[in-house]
């Protein structure tokens, strides 16, 4: 008796196992609830072009998932919905784009239609001068926390890097603020961008722990 039993016990596990493969194989971008919490995934097709022309090789994430273009430019992630950005690591030869902020733009919000699908292209222009050498200028913890900082930032700081800036070559300068731009002041950050305008160079910016709202309870 104890051996009919062990022998439906593992028959239905066997079963269960079977059932829960056919459905994944059937679908694989729908998700299988097995817990509760289990995220949505979230398929994202895509090309980079520059000018018409695929872009073979690129570089392309969503923060966790790393894949590269194929010969059509073409990629394809399947990201977890917890990811926000799909974005990209801008190969040599082309230039960086830029927001109307003049902040680097070499990434798309992830916004998944109802099917949790979505697709994302990103056209790049080619640089027409070499770029084997490049310069950057690299913005250390500015940490404005007032108005009084915010000024003394416009009146100080920009003019002196408008000022850097200008003894390099433009085509290949960019600037890279690595972290505390603000002190937990997140209202701030227009003045930043306006600053990053005045600059004339695509800018990146690194998350600090300063640039964070610390009573958030998501991060949206």
């Amino acid at each position: 008796m104890n051996g009919r039993r062990e022998f439906l016990k593992r028959l239905g596990i066997i079963s269960a196992g079977s059932l829960l493969a056919n459905k994944i194989i059937a679908n694989p971008y729908n998700p299988v609830r097995i817990f509760p919490n289990h995220y949505n995934s979230v398929k994202i097709k895509g090309a980079v072009k520059s000018g018409g022309k695929s872009l073979k090789g690129v570089p392309v994430t969503d923060g966790q998932v790393v894949v590269q273009t194929s010969g059509d430019g073409t990629f394809e992630i399947i990201s977890g919905n917890q990811q926000r950005f799909v974005y990209i690591s801008i190969p040599s030869g082309y230039l960086i784009n830029q927001n109307e902020t003049g902040t680097a733009l070499f990434y798309k919000r992830i916004k998944p239609n109802q099917k949790n699908e979505m697709f994302v292209e990103f056209d790049l222009t080619k640089n027409p001068n070499e770029d084997n050498e490049h310069s950057f200028l690299l913005l250390a913890d500015p940490q404005t926390r007032t108005a009084d900082d915010i000024k003394f930032y416009f009146d100080s700081l920009v003019p002196d890097i408008k000022k850097t800036a200008s003894q390099f070559a433009k085509e290949n300068l960019f600037g890279l603020a690595c972290g505390d731009i603000m002190w937990d002041k997140l209202e701030f950050f227009p003045e930043y961008e306006k600053s990053v305008k005045e600059f004339g160079i695509p800018c990146f910016q690194v998350l600090g722990n300063h640039d964070c709202d610390v009573l958030a309870k998501t991060d949206e």
